[in-house]
């Protein structure tokens, strides 16, 4: 009987999520949220007021690589971040505040891991909060948000412990100048204008 239930919840927990690859990744999305958006390197799932969203970038000249980014590194980085997020905001009169960036190690890779958090609930009706996670390989610069009308919780953001990069680590590191993940970035701006835009319309 035990392990009749323990199959039983096996089967409940896989048709809980749906499988997705590319040339790029492979990760189990949660069943409940809905492909909106694959095309242009950008891949996005959308429940009600949450979505995950994925973009690849190119990595093949600048090779950046995350495991070598020094704590001054990552401040620039967060200053880069807010800085232009704030600067795709400005209409919207928001301001995104960026909180717990470091770098963290994922399935053998170290990422660099960020909050965000956007005070549009005048505008929305909801706050809006952000975990990014992004991965620097060989060829790719792969950033993956989660966006939530709630704060985050652990448990809820526990899909992207499955997710596979396809791709090896950075093998040459140029250093030289510093152009942070401007490609990522101008993505996720469009994804949230677009859902500010959006509700103001409603």
């Amino acid at each position: 009987m035990k392990k009749l239930f323990i199959i039983l919840l096996l089967i409940l927990s896989i048709t809980n999520i749906k499988a997705y690859e590319n040339d790029y990744f492979k990760i189990d999305i949660p069943n409940d949220y809905k492909e909106e958006q694959i095309e242009n390197n950008v891949y996005k799932w959308t429940k009600d007021n949450k979505y995950i969203a994925i973009t690849i970038a190119n990595n093949k000249t600048l090779k950046y690589d995350i495991a070598t980014y020094t704590d001054e590194d990552i401040e620039k980085q967060k200053e880069y971040l807010k800085n232009n997020l704030n600067s795709g905001l400005e209409e919207y009169k928001v301001s995104v505040d960026v909180t717990n960036i470091e770098k963290v190690n994922l399935n053998d890779r170290t990422i660099l891991r960020y909050n965000l958090y956007y005070p549009t609930k005048e505008s929305t009706g909801y706050d809006i909060y952000q975990i990014g996670s992004v991965f620097t390989t060989k060829n790719y610069i792969i950033t993956i948000i989660y966006s939530s009308d709630n704060e985050i919780n652990e448990n809820e953001y526990s899909f992207i412990d499955n997710i596979v990069i396809k791709d090896d680590n950075v093998v040459k590191i140029d250093r030289t100048k510093y152009i942070y993940f401007t490609v990522a970035v101008g993505v996720i701006l469009g994804v949230i204008g677009y859902i500010v835009s959006l509700k103001k319309r409603n």
